[in-house]
């Protein structure tokens, strides 16, 4: 412990260990971003009703901007953040119910 926490107080850090944390603070961001997407992609394809209905707000979203999507468009697509907003409840559930078994908790 008295080694990981003079790591974290050390003032001066040089390229290996600048280089550490940026592949591993990208690794864990991928980790997590795949794994959503992963989930999001098994939940559309399983619920057709949802798909239809993210897809129709997509296609009218793309046909009121001409075929562009914009941050400000995206931003717009209220259902695709329930969608998206949904899913990322359910699987960190998942994962904590994953974490809970491991420790031997009862949930």
């Amino acid at each position: 412990m008295s080694l990981l926490l003079s790591f974290v107080l050390k003032t001066e850090w040089d390229d290996d260990d600048l280089v550490a944390q940026v592949v591993l603070f990208f690794m864990a961001g991928f980790d997590a971003a795949s794994t959503l997407l992963c989930f999001a992609t098994h939940l559309l394809a399983t619920h057709r009703d949802v798909q239809s209905r993210l897809q129709e707000e997509i296609d009218l979203t793309l046909n009121k901007d001409e075929g562009n999507l914009t941050y400000a468009a995206v931003q717009g697509m209220k259902y695709l953040d329930m969608v998206v907003s949904g899913m990322v409840q359910k699987i960190s559930c998942f994962i904590l119910s994953d974490h809970d078994k491991r420790l031997g908790l009862q949930v």
